[in-house]
């Protein structure tokens, strides 16, 4: 999902600048966030490209929440956040 949104950001962002920021929450889910500061998603386009789809379906796989978090000519964040499993450790 990471990779995915990069790619993305490489191919539609038209900016260099792109940040991923990693971490645990207080209840243990971790909280992923890719952002960048380019052209963010275009309301009238009304419909995900392929790369988009396919976060949505891995988040989904996992369990994952997943929102795409966008303004217009203000840049665009992929927000992941999961739930780690309890395999009995």
């Amino acid at each position: 999902m990471v990779q995915e949104s990069f790619n993305n950001i490489e191919k539609h962002s038209k900016t260099k600048n792109a940040s991923l920021v990693a971490r645990k929450n207080q209840n243990g889910n971790i909280l992923l966030c890719i952002s960048d500061e380019g052209a963010g998603l275009k309301k009238e386009m009304g419909f995900e490209g392929l790369g988009m789809r396919s976060i949505r379906q891995r988040a989904a796989i996992i369990g994952a929440k997943i929102d795409f978090i966008s303004e217009s000519d203000n840049g665009l964040m992929v927000r992941i956040e999961i739930t780690p499993h309890n395999n009995g450790d």
